[in-house]
């Protein structure tokens, strides 16, 4: 009932003068979350007032951006229809120290004394869900309405009294009073008191990041004492020594990546030097410098033991001299490599941190010399590649290690990437594909191809992120194949083989269509007759991709079927080894007429037909929905009927009300359905299987944080019928 209580909120008059007026923990708990309370303490004889002189505060605060997560509002009466004397009230001092910051915090000692007629003083409480503070304390005092006239505090300001260029000295505090009220009032700061007069009391001095707290002591006692404030000044620190280019700090390069010399720096005082502060991002309001003299055409950068109040910092390149300085590289990650060094030539290295904020951040600085790069690091130093027959029998092997990026590969800037060139004696189709045979980290191995001279590349086909590439080359033309790993770090190794591709099925274009005969009075699908076929070497049969749904798909390597329909409704199914997209038309190959399609973003694409016309011709086509290698790419056909008590995969949706998310997705993928789901296989873009469960329960979570950025096709079985969906991995 108490909890139930919290959580609606209740109103409580149970508070007396003289007593101690505290959160619903009392003093053996601290008070509960979610709670709403409302308090009314009423004097005991007219004519007095109700003061509260708290002792005891710790109710979260706001740290971050200020403000309370739980609080306080104080009204000036026995209601919260009367004026608010304080609101959004709270504070930390009893508790690990969380400052919600000027005009929210309550500090030990704060006194609030009705001025109502009633006398009477309303708090309500709020609280949210999560983290909850041990609550407060305050002493409830009625009385006569105080009689003492407090000054009048017009400001208090922490000033410097002498600082020295070490960053050492004292401060005062200056309060300006306007109104000194009762005779006899002094500041009192715990150690020493100020008497109250009119003009400005220095209180001080006090050691440079020394927190003081100063009160206002009033002779007629406690109920009209009140906080002046707390205060902190500390002196400035001196500018790091390599605060301005001027003054860069010569590093020392490292013959290898062992970084057995490191030079120590920090950004603790340092201020802007103002040069070209557009040229990468972050904010250079704290910039320091460092120089170094190449010794090799490139150098890895590298901050370790980054430690302070801020650890995100950001650091650039430049060449020339302080006061016209060119921009070459700029990197938010604490490792970079920067090339196009020349031997022998000063470079300038800039570090600051990522925010605007002043920061007392350190660091360490290593400066390395990288392993020669491979032979084949840059496309001018390609190796030549022979073509193989369906055995890959003039396979190459190759690695990354050692390899740097290229800026002349289109697909990544950042990525440790080699180069090799292919030009066929024939035009032909041609399949290349790289496989992984080592991989130091996590990583995943792509190519890319291009045409054109190095230096002036344009990539052939589209995809940055496959491992194969499928597509017609012309004769005595010389093309570059790229193989990176998707990693600045870690490298892999692997084969690269190029393939011609077999002549396209014989069923490439509408006219060749390959007959198939629809089957009658099936139970379900797993009972229809399957037709084998393949995408592979299949080109364009020159009719245009449809739409289907949201997504309109390549169509460059589409397969044809027909069928003399023998019903009105027509089941016709792709179980795949890629992603499809499958289209039913009627009409002619000259004169082809849309009917209805498929693009389940997954390994099965099915096509549920109505009303067609018994005994006429029908086709039906098959691509894969991207650009990627057609090589080894199979998928069984099923044209179908039902018998009349059986179960239509378009029921799926509406036998088992079944979702998944988030996707795209980063580590775990969601399964809900109202039916138990009996079995999940996972398949890679390659139609590999790399995950299979069986949750028996309407729920299941499935782990994707191992498993590489890509898409993946997920088989989901519930009450015995099968659907695949597609998601993508980031």
């Amino acid at each position: 009932m108490f909890f139930a209580m919290l959580l609606v909120g209740y109103t409580s008059n149970a508070q007396v003068c003289g007593e101690v007026f505290m959160d619903s923990g009392g003093t053996e708990s601290g008070y509960s979350s979610s709670e709403s309370s409302s308090t009314t303490i009423t004097p005991e004889n007219s004519g007095d007032v109700v003061t509260l002189v708290f002792t005891y505060v710790d109710i979260e605060a706001n740290t971050y951006g200020g403000g309370c997560y739980d609080y306080l509002t104080i009204y000036d009466g026995p209601d919260n229809t009367y004026p608010i004397l304080a609101e959004t009230l709270c504070g930390e001092v009893s508790g690990d120290g969380g400052d919600p910051g000027d005009g929210y915090r309550i500090d030990l000692g704060d006194t609030f004394t009705s001025t109502d007629a009633s006398g009477a003083l309303t708090i309500e409480f709020t609280s949210d869900s999560s983290v909850q503070g041990t609550g407060w304390e305050a002493n409830i005092i009625c009385g006569p309405p105080p009689t003492c006239t407090a000054p009048t505090i017009d400001s208090s300001i922490a000033v410097e009294d002498s600082c020295t260029p070490e960053g050492t000295g004292t401060y005062n505090v200056e309060i300006v009073v306007s109104d000194a009220g009762d005779a006899g009032s002094v500041f009192d700061d715990g150690t020493n008191t100020y008497p109250v007069v009119v003009g400005t009391v220095i209180a001080g001095p006090y050691a440079s990041g020394e927190e003081v707290t100063i009160t206002l002591d009033v002779l007629d006692g406690e109920i009209c004492d009140s906080p002046v404030g707390t205060f902190e000044f500390t002196c400035p620190l001196p500018a790091p020594a390599n605060d301005e280019c001027s003054g860069a700090i010569a590093l020392t390069i490292n013959s290898d990546l062992e970084c057995t010399s490191t030079t120590s720096g920090t950004i603790e005082a340092a201020t802007p030097s103002g040069v070209d502060e557009t040229a990468c991002y972050g904010t250079e309001n704290d910039d320091v410098w460092f120089s170094f003299v190449a010794t090799e055409s490139m150098h890895q950068i590298e901050l370790l033991n980054v430690v302070g109040s801020y650890t995100d910092l950001y650091h650039s390149v430049w060449s020339g001299s302080c006061g016209e300085l060119t921009n070459l590289t700029c990197s938010d990650s604490d490792t970079s490599t920067v090339t196009g060094l020349t031997v022998g030539e000063t470079y300038l290295l800039r570090i600051n941190s990522y925010g605007s904020s002043n920061y007392v951040t350190t660091f360490d600085i290593c400066l390395s010399t990288l392993p020669a790069p491979v032979a084949n690091d840059e496309c001018v130093d390609a190796i030549e590649l022979t073509v193989s027959d369906d055995t890959c029998n003039n396979v190459i092997s190759g690695t990354t290690e050692n390899a740097y990026a290229s800026i002349e590969d289109t697909c990544s800037a950042i990525n440790k990437d080699v180069w090799y060139s292919f030009t066929p004696s024939e035009t032909n189709i041609f399949n290349i594909d790289v496989t992984e045979t080592f991989d130091s980290s996590f990583s995943s191995t792509y190519l890319s191809v291009y045409e054109g001279a190095c230096g002036a590349l344009t990539q052939v086909g589209s995809s940055c992120y496959s491992s194969s590439f499928s597509g017609e080359l012309t004769a005595s033309t010389t093309y570059y194949v790229n193989v990176r790993s998707s990693s600045s770090s870690a490298y892999v190794n692997f084969d690269l083989c190029v393939i011609p591709a077999p002549a396209p099925p014989a069923n490439n274009d509408c006219s060749g269509a390959q007959a198939v005969t629809q089957e009658t009075e099936i139970a379900d699908v797993d009972g229809a007759t399957a037709v084998s076929g393949t995408i592979e070497s299949a080109v364009a049969s020159g009719v245009a991709a449809e739409a289907c749904g949201s997504y309109t798909g390549t169509a460059n390597d589409d397969v044809w079927y027909s069928f003399v329909a023998l019903t009105e409704d027509v089941n016709i199914d792709y179980d795949l080894t890629f992603d499809g997209v499958a289209i039913l038309y009627t009409g002619t190959c000259d004169e082809l007429t849309y009917v209805a399609c498929s693009d389940n973003f997954g390994l099965t694409e099915e096509i549920n037909a109505t009303g067609l016309t018994v005994g006429e011709t029908y086709y039906t086509r098959i691509f894969q929905y991207g650009t990627d290698s057609t090589s080894g790419l199979t998928f069984d056909l099923k044209i179908w009927s039902p018998s009349e008590d059986a179960l239509s995969l378009n029921d799926f949706e509406s036998e088992t009300a079944f979702t998944y998310y988030p996707n795209p997705v980063k580590n775990t993928l969601t399964l809900n359905a109202q039916n138990t789901i009996e079995q999940v296989a996972m398949y890679n873009m390659l139609g590999q299987e790399v995950l299979r469960t069986m949750p028996n329960a309407v729920a299941s979570d499935l782990d994707m944080s191992n498993l590489q950025t890509g898409t993946y096709f997920v088989k989901v079985t519930i009450a015995n019928v099968t659907e695949t969906i597609r998601v993508i991995k980031q």
